[in-house]
């Protein structure tokens, strides 16, 4: 026996020695080993932990060992420690996931694993645990579950039928939009094959786009009619191939839109811009088309967006880019009628109706690029849009160049007819005084005449025939003369070309006799020209004008008439000058007038230049009398037309 105790006590040693080896060898491995490691007595207090859970968890090794392992994790799962670690213990193992806390406060999820070591009787020596730090991973998991309830939720509320398919037509999902077409319940659709949802042709064509899509692993996209339970719609199909981790392509996920609504409404929309198009053809053929301008432009800006053919026209310009409210006035060359002065831009109707204010105007001239001018009518109006505020301004406008030189000549002659209407009544009672009293002369005399010839006293007979003789030719003088009036203001004889010069030397040589016996210097220039009009109507005139000078010459001791010639910007013009008595200024304007005589006494009928300017006239020419005053003479200026190929101002400038 002493033998056999002998031999027990070797061997316990031999295996105490092995044990303590594997103890050695086991330590190094637990130390080295890159997954952290924990043990904990029967209290539960740390005996051991490694490198990898020091580090893992950032505390020091004295800062652990001998302390509680509940101090170490999340509060939430303290508790559940002290609960659960004797049923571990019990049970001689565990895996369990729980959050630990690290030395800076934060938590991190392990997945722990744990087993019980034993002392050789089986009782309990210690616990030999190691965890994995699976943070990340189930945060990921966590945002994986959170980003598939969103997909659920957005596919769940989304209009759009969406479904996944495999490539034996298979539903494999369908959202409640997809399910609601066939008047089921989503699950009630996942598992069925295409023949059994479709017609069969149908479903043939559907399952091809499908194979389609897989084997080419390229999205398809296109629009088709489709008939389900719920009725009739034209939808827009989108396909997609579903790609794993692997390439591997599982099924075909597609989204289908109920675009029937959008396809009406497209279609009306595109009729309504067919419609649109032919209004604005239509439009812009009668902007084209009318003569009056038209223009916009915006609000507030003044910015031009039309301008018709005429306004274009019109104005010499289209739209400009660069007006504005504040140029328009200057880009567009705008004045008022008559002066060198823009338009105010505030008074323009384009400008007004962008204010909310109808302007109309009719004195606004536009010069053209080319320096034409244009006058205008114009009349702006503002253009409100649906909300009745001022979106542009709309100006139409006229030419009334025409119409104002019209309306001009229109006064002139209204002018003129009042003033011929005052003639004619000066010339009514005239007439009448002056034709009345030779013929009350004659009667006169002639009952004078009958009585001398009663009472046999011839002697007077021969008296009164002569004074009867001098009333007959002043009637008949009297009659002449307005005869001779009454034919001036006509149309003159055919034009001929008439050397004025001649005419002028034939008019002094009726009058020489009055020249000489008053003593008056006649200077006549040589270089008059060649005119076109009626020869004895011109006579007349010089006639006229050459005795009035020697009328109304005065006291003047050395008496002068001078015709002449002088070159003017619109062509010569013939003066015909007398140092004479002259015309008191405001005499002036009423020296044409019919029977208009300034000095009583000189002899005369107060028709004779009423004739000379009815004559011009009908010629096409003008004449106006100047004079600086009494005792300062008087001259008459006219001009006439100059026969073709001679201006006369060769012989001017001579």
């Amino acid at each position: 026996s002493s033998i056999v105790h002998i031999a027990t006590d070797i061997m316990e040693k031999k295996a105490w020695q092995m044990a303590e080896e594997r103890t050695d060898q086991f330590r190094l491995l637990f130390e080295q080993s890159p997954i952290p490691y924990q043990s904990l007595d029967a209290s539960g207090n740390f005996l051991e932990v490694n490198e990898a859970w020091l580090s893992t968890l950032e505390y020091s090794r004295d800062e652990v060992i001998g302390r509680w392992f509940g101090d170490f994790i999340a509060p939430d799962f303290s508790e559940r420690f002290r609960t659960n670690f004797p049923r571990f213990k019990e049970a001689g193992e565990t895996r369990v996931e729980f959050k630990l806390k690290k030395k800076d406060g934060s938590l991190i999820t392990v997945a722990f694993e744990g087993k019980i070591g034993c002392f050789p009787d089986g009782s309990f020596r210690q616990t030999h645990c190691v965890f994995r730090d699976i943070t990340r991973e189930r945060a990921a998991e966590e945002e994986l579950r959170e980003s598939e309830a969103r997909y659920r939720l957005l596919t769940n509320t989304l209009p759009d039928m969406i479904y996944l398919i495999d490539t034996n037509g298979k539903v494999l999902y369908a959202n409640p939009a997809a399910a609601r077409q066939f008047r089921v319940d989503p699950a009630d659709l996942v598992g069925k094959t295409l023949t059994a949802l479709f017609p069969p042709e149908i479903a043939r064509d559907h399952l091809a786009d499908v194979r389609t899509v897989a084997s080419t692993r390229q999205p398809m996209q296109r629009e088709i009619t489709e008939v389900f339970p719920s009725g009739r719609i034209h939808i827009e199909v989108r396909l997609t191939p579903v790609i794993d981790h692997m390439g591997r392509v599982t099924a075909v996920m597609g989204i289908s839109r109920d675009i029937t609504l959008a396809t009406e409404a497209n279609n009306k929309l595109r009729q309504t811009n067919v419609e649109l198009e032919n209004r604005n053809r239509l439009i812009n053929t009668l902007l084209d088309t009318v003569p009056v301008g038209i223009f916009m432009v915006e609000a507030p800006s003044g910015r031009p967006v039309i301008a018709n053919a005429a306004a274009t026209r019109l104005m010499g310009r289209g739209v400009m880019t660069d007006a504005t409210k504040e140029n328009l006035a200057e880009v567009y060359e705008a004045y008022r009628s008559g002066t060198t002065d823009r338009y105010p831009p505030e008074m323009m109707p384009i400008v007004t109706g962008m204010r909310g204010e109808s302007r109309h105007i009719d004195d606004m001239e536009v010069v053209r690029p080319d320096g034409t001018r244009t006058l205008l009518e114009v009349f702006g109006n503002p253009v409100y849009d649906s909300q009745n505020r001022v979106a542009a301004s709309l100006a139409s406008f006229l030419d009334i160049t025409e119409r104002k030189r019209a309306e001009e000549q229109r006064e002139q002659l209204i002018s003129e007819l009042a003033r011929k209407n005052a003639e004619l009544d000066r010339f009514t009672y005239t007439v009448s005084h002056d034709l009345k009293s030779p013929l009350l002369s004659l009667r006169a005399f002639l009952a004078l005449l009958e009585g001398d010839i009663k009472a046999g006293r011839e002697d007077r007979v021969t008296i009164d025939i002569a004074r009867m003789s001098e009333s007959a030719e002043r009637l008949e003088t009297m009659i002449t003369t307005l005869l001779d009036l009454s034919r001036s203001g006509r149309s003159v004889a055919t034009p001929l070309p008439v050397p004025f010069g001649s005419v002028v030397r034939d008019a002094a040589s009726l009058l020489e006799a009055v020249y000489r016996q008053n003593g008056v210097e006649l200077k006549i220039a040589d270089d008059l020209p060649v005119v076109m009009g009626d020869r004895q109507r011109l006579l007349q005139v010089m006639t006229n004008l050459l005795d009035n000078a020697v009328k109304y010459m005065g006291d003047q001791k050395h008496p002068r008439v001078e015709v002449g010639v002088q070159p003017e910007a619109d062509g010569p013009v013939f003066f015909v000058r007398d140092n004479g008595r002259g015309i008191c200024p405001d005499d002036l304007p009423r020296v044409f007038g019919l029977y208009e005589r300034f000095a009583p006494e000189v002899p005369g009928t107060g028709i004779g230049l009423t004739t000379v300017e009815r004559i011009i006239g009908a010629h096409g020419g003008k004449i106006k009398a100047e004079s600086e005053g009494e005792g300062k003479g008087a001259t008459f200026r006219f001009t006439l037309p100059l026969a073709a190929g001679n201006t006369g101002r060769v012989d001017l400038l001579k």
